[in-house]
């Protein structure tokens, strides 16, 4: 009688959440979906799925245990047999795997400053996309791989000085590139939705970080979040559906958990309580697995859980 109490009342719990986000109550409706699931035991970021979704591309220091020396590894999506692609005294961070699944962009300060790389999956034939005094950060390939989008401070100045950031494109030989953005503000973390019609990116309006999207082209800009919370690292699910992000809506400022919404910014769901700095989710190219990072004081790792 105990067991059947038990399992009755998480039914009823689990049916009251899903009737909740139905509903569109939002984020305090619903459970988080699932415990975590831990990938790696040393500090781990940024980890990003190759389209078949059996590898997964991060940034880590393994190779020294310098948090001012990160390299781009790549592993199992299981979390097994990682290697490291790139090495050396220098920060190899954001990694993105091409659409064909052969090349891997990635951002680095080897020559300096930020700029945007481009090397094989096997860690060869390494290719500086762009060449800029400014910092060049952020790179994801848009759906058919014919362009790496990025966020770049060049020419953009305050009157203060301060780094003002908008959305640009390359063409993965270098070529090619052109400004998507022109609003004068801090864009960052932008990608192309998979089916190419909108980009999605963090931006801070206000002083404030919210989650915005835009059309391919940079017009008919919409803010999908809009309150006193931080909103940050989105990303797309296959389906160009929903977004994943990270908010530290309900909680300590230095706290992050996992959300998703509807492409629209309607229905926002928390799919983690960590009570830690969760942050950088990525669906799975099934859609069935959100990977994100983990983070708190000296350690930084990576972890899954089930998409709802």
């Amino acid at each position: 009688m105990k067991i059947f109490s038990l399992r009755t009342a998480r039914a009823c719990r689990l049916i009251a959440a899903a009737l909740a986000i139905a509903a569109g109550l939002g984020a305090d409706a619903a459970e988080p979906v699932a415990a975590p699931k831990r990938l790696t035991t040393v500090v781990s970021v940024d980890g990003i799925y190759s389209p078949d979704g059996r590898k997964i591309a991060f940034a880590s220091n393994r190779l020294g245990n310098d948090p001012e020396t990160l390299a781009v590894w790549l592993m199992d999506a299981d979390g097994k047999n990682p290697h490291p692609l790139t090495a050396g005294k220098v920060n190899d961070e954001m990694p993105a795997i091409s659409p064909d699944g052969r090349r891997l962009a990635f951002m680095s300060n080897r020559d300096g400053n930020l700029e945007i790389y481009v090397m094989n999956l096997d860690g060869s034939d390494t290719v500086r996309l762009t060449n800029h005094p400014a910092n060049d950060i952020h790179p994801q390939w848009t759906p058919d791989g014919t362009e790496v989008i990025f966020n770049s401070s060049r020419d953009t100045k305050e009157p203060n000085g301060a780094e003002v950031f908008e959305i640009y494109a390359v063409k993965p030989d270098g070529t090619g590139f052109r400004q998507i953005t022109h609003d004068g503000a801090v864009s960052t973390y932008a990608a192309m939705s998979p089916d190419g019609q909108k980009i999605v990116y963090r931006k801070l309006t206000a002083g404030n970080s919210e989650v915005f999207v835009c059309n391919a082209d940079g017009s008919g800009e919409a803010n999908l979040t809009n309150g006193p919370a931080f909103d940050g690292w989105p990303a797309w699910s296959p389906d160009s559906k929903r977004i994943v992000f990270a908010s530290n809506r309900g909680s300590p400022a230095d706290v992050y958990e996992i959300f998703v919404m509807n492409s629209d910014g309607s229905n926002p769901m928390a799919l983690t309580d960590l009570k830690a700095r969760s942050t950088a989710p990525v669906f799975s190219p099934d859609g069935r697995t959100i990977l994100f990072t983990r983070g708190g004081k000296g350690f930084a790792e990576l972890f899954t859980i089930p998409a709802p």
